[in-house]
């Protein structure tokens, strides 16, 4: 089994290294042109640029957490890979991933901070939801965060593509349509309104921590999809 790990391991870093270098690339430009204009703004009154690199890294991990299923569970099948196998690597992958993209990110946070120190760029400001809670100079705090949201993302999404590919687009809508009704009566109650005052009243790290769980709790789900799972996918059928 350890050798199908690290053969799957492999596959998924290689399958990951396209997508990943064009996300990083554009985020990198966009970062320098930011900059600049930035720079060259400074005179100008009430002239003010914000950028989340954070969630632009939480969006791409979302869109390769759906789309890890399509790439690389039939193929990974298909060559023999045990279901227990996949769903123990691919949790591995996500874990590692989610510390490598959140080292990545906090390394341009600390670039980028230092650069407009350095420059003097004051109208620049670099958002991330540690900011929050008040702990947006905290390192720890701003890693752990993306740490956690990031996994979220992924399992979350992993579990989404699971049902796509296991029931069809009829199934993977009905949950969601499932899903946006229960939100609507959520809101409907009032009870969405008093958590986001809540949230926002009393913003605390420990929300962060709640979302890690939800995503551990969603990728336990998944083996449930995974561990039978056929590698032809329900919408190819």
């Amino acid at each position: 089994m350890s050798r199908q790990i690290k053969g799957l391991l492999y596959f998924f870093v290689t399958d990951l290294r396209y997508s990943f270098i064009i996300f990083w690339s554009i985020l990198t430009a966009v970062n320098i042109v930011s900059l600049i204009t930035s720079y060259l703004l400074l005179n100008v009154t009430d002239s003010f640029m914000y950028l989340t690199n954070s969630i632009a890294t939480y969006i791409y991990v979302g869109i390769l957490g759906f789309i890890t299923v399509k790439e690389s569970l039939p193929f990974s099948l298909k060559m023999g890979a045990t279901r227990k196998s996949y769903f123990l690597s691919i949790g591995t992958f996500f874990v590692g991933l989610s510390f490598f993209l959140a080292t990545l990110e906090n390394i341009y946070h600390i670039v980028l901070t230092s650069v407009n120190k350095a420059l003097g760029i004051d109208n620049f400001y670099l958002f991330h939801l540690a900011s929050l809670v008040g702990k947006g100079d905290s390192l720890l705090y701003r890693f752990s965060i993306d740490v956690f949201i990031l996994f979220f993302g992924l399992s979350s999404m992993f579990l989404l593509g699971l049902v796509f590919h296991r029931y069809g687009q009829i199934g993977g809508l009905g949950i969601l349509g499932v899903l946006v009704i229960l939100l609507l009566v959520f809101a409907g109650t009032g009870g969405l309104m008093d958590l986001i005052k809540t949230i926002i009243s009393n913003p605390s790290f420990h929300y962060f921590t709640i979302i890690f769980a939800i995503g551990l709790v969603f990728y336990g789900v998944s083996w449930a999809i995974l561990h039978n799972v056929s590698a032809k996918s329900a919408r190819a059928s």
